[in-house]
Parts: structure tokens; sequence; C-alpha cells
């Protein structure tokens, strides 16, 4: 559907996987529903990147979202998202302003908020979360003002906040198991 002039589309609830670049360069989607009792549990490499979707509110089934799912994606302000895994550049460059982490994810890699110029708050539950890792850029040149890191992160990696000229307060869980 690379390229189609979609505006919105509808998830059948028995689709388990959104092929690599399904949706890419759909200038025009701006809405992706999914049906009840959905059993997708990947959102594949560059599924969504560059359209003109706004909200996402993935089914609870989502174990993962690949690299650069959805990436390059200005107008994208809300996620929902309760899976383990948050891959490469998965929202780089888009316009999220807020995103709570689902206490279920236990990766972000490198690069998944870069640039994301407008993501001023992201929410970590700093006593129940099972993040684990932190990728290096994870959240570069993005406009973070503070974030939890829980007791379950071992390693932050390098330049991991670079840029984040706005972040002012880093809280570390009092059970940290930072090496």
């Amino acid at each position: 559907f690379s390229y189609y002039n979609l505006i919105e589309i509808t998830i059948p609830k028995n689709v388990e996987k959104i092929s690599p670049h399904l949706f890419e360069h759909c200038h025009f989607l701006k809405m992706v529903d999914f049906e009840n009792q959905s059993k997708l549990t990947e959102i594949s490499e560059f599924a969504f990147s560059n359209t003109s979707i706004e909200n996402v509110n993935l089914p609870k089934s989502v174990k993962i979202i690949k690299q650069s799912a959805f990436s390059y994606n200005p107008k994208l302000k809300t996620v929902s998202f309760d899976g383990e895994i948050i891959e490469k550049e998965a929202f780089i460059y888009t316009g999220i302003t807020t995103f709570k982490l689902s206490n279920n994810t236990k990766i972000i890699k490198s690069n998944a908020f870069q640039y994301c110029h407008k993501l001023n708050d992201f929410m970590i539950d700093i006593d129940n979360s099972n993040l684990s890792e932190i990728g290096s850029f994870a959240f570069a040149e993005s406009s973070i003002k503070s974030i939890n890191i829980p007791p379950k992160v071992k390693t932050i990696q390098k330049f991991t906040f670079n840029g984040c000229k706005n972040l002012e307060k880093v809280t570390f869980s009092n059970n940290s198991k930072l090496e």
C-alpha cells in the first residue's frame, strides 16, 4: 500500500503482523484502527513511516514496535503501547508530545525517540516498570524535562540524553541496579 492515498485503515483482528514498509509513504493516512480482540503482535520496520497519523492506540497484544515503524511522522502526537520492546528509531522525528511507558516495556533501543522536539513528558513508573535497557541516543535532541530511571535499568548507553537542553531532573530508583 506504499504511496497509496489511503486516509483511514482498520486492521482486522486476525492480522498478527504488519509487514515491513506496508503503509510507508501513505502521506494522507491519518487514522489507524484495530478491531477488538486483535491478535496483532508486531509492527514491522517502517510500517507506518512517513504518514499523517496523529494518534495510535495499539492493541494490548502488540509486543514489539520494530525499527522506524512510526518514524518521520511530524503529526503523530500520542501513542498507547503496552508491549515489551521499542526498537531502534521507532519514533525518530515524530511530533509526540507525551509518552507514558507501559510497565511491560523492557527495552528502549537506540535513537527510539531521537529528534522528537515536542516530546516534553516521558513518564516511567519508577517503582513498577520492567524497563532494563535504554539505548544510545534514545532521547537525543528531544525536549524531555525529567525522567525516572527504574530499578531494573542496569546500563544507560552513551549519549542517551545528548542535546536534551530542557532536561532538568533525572530521578533514580532507591533500588537502582545501575552498573
